[in-house]
Order: C-alpha cells, then structure tokens, then sequence
C-alpha cells in the first residue's frame, strides 16, 4: 500500500489561546493523559476554563478513504486546580503491514508543547525513527526530543522524553507510517505532542 497524505483537514495550532509567557499558574497541578479521538479527530470534551490558558495542536489528513494523524490539548479544567494535558491519535490511522523482519526507516514531522508555571512552549520539527524488528524498538531523537518506543505487531507504544520530562507514547506503527501522540508530567510541567513519519 502506498502511503500518500491526501486532504489536509488540520495542519496547525486550532486555538493557541496563552501567549509564550503564560503558563499553567501558581497553585494549579498539571496531570496528562492518553485519549481516543472521535471518528473525525476530535480530542473528548476536557471543560477547560476559557480564559485558563488552554491551547490545541493537530496534524490530521485523509490517506486513502482514512482520517489519520493525531491531536492534542491542554487547559485549566473549569472550577478545579488541575491542569490537564492530552494527545490521541486518529482511531482509523492506518500503518499498513506489521514489520516481520529488518528495519525500517521514517522521516517526518513533530509537534509539541510544553507547559510549565510560567510559561508554554510551542515546538515543532523533522525526524528520522527507525523501527527494528529483531529488538520491537522504534527510536530517534531531533534536538531535545527522544523518542524509545516498541512495538508489537501494528501497536506502538513506549516513552518520549523532552528535556528530561518522560511521556507516555500511543500509536500505531508498519510498513507505511508511524503515526503517534505523547503526553507526560512531573510536579512542575506537562508535554503534549504527536508524530506522523513516512519510510524513507
């Protein structure tokens, strides 16, 4: 199967509602999660505050007849202290085959941000991940970004660290595509993000 990116329906913020120098706030918690999108990529409704800082990411397309690619979101949930963070990938995201044997090498596209006290983080850029089917591992790294996933047939699963802060990694990975979303915490700060890479 070839895997071209058709229709692009997103491809940038939706709605960085903060500004570079507001950040989840003092006294507020961060907390992240992997979701499901809906059918359409739509991220679960979080009720975040409207005006609590709240921002939302995705990189989603039609390949073949199928909505793929991922989101992310984050925000102050509405009357409560707990700032949430969090990525899915589109359910209908089709990798092709499962790898049975060899490696094989991706470029693409990420993005991400990172949110702390004071301040959030807007990044995006290019990698290679190379999955190796003797170990189940896809890794690669650009800059800050390390990815070290595994897999099991078309399941991709594992860690993303950016700059020493670790998220959970969610998606799907084969011979056609990797396609995957990240989200993690610590006391002082939240990551959201998401992968879509292609074979060489």
């Amino acid at each position: 199967m070839t895997y071209t990116r058709g229709l692009l329906i997103f491809i940038s913020s939706l709605s960085l509602a903060a500004c570079e120098d507001q950040g989840f706030g003092d006294g507020n918690t961060p907390s992240t999660g992997i979701v499901t999108l809906s059918d359409e990529g739509e991220i679960p409704d979080q009720n975040y505050e409207e005006d609590g800082g709240s921002g939302s990411h995705s990189d989603l397309s039609v390949v073949g007849t199928a909505l793929t690619g991922y989101a992310y979101s984050y925000g102050l949930v509405d009357g409560t202290t707990n700032f949430v963070g969090v990525a899915g990938i589109a359910p209908a995201s089709d990798p092709g085959d499962a790898i049975t044997t060899g490696t094989v090498s991706y470029d693409g596209t990420y993005a991400l941000t990172h949110v702390d006290e004071d301040s959030e983080t807007f990044v995006t850029g290019d990698i290679t991940l190379i999955a190796a089917f003797d170990t189940g591992s896809v890794t690669g790294d650009d800059g800050d970004l390390v990815v070290n996933g595994n897999f099991s047939g078309t399941n991709l699963g594992g860690r993303v660290t950016y700059e020493d802060l670790t998220a959970n990694l969610d998606g799907v990975v084969g011979t056609d595509a990797v396609v995957g979303a990240f989200a993690g915490n610590d006391s002082e700060s939240l990551i959201v993000g998401g992968i879509v890479a292609t074979p060489e």
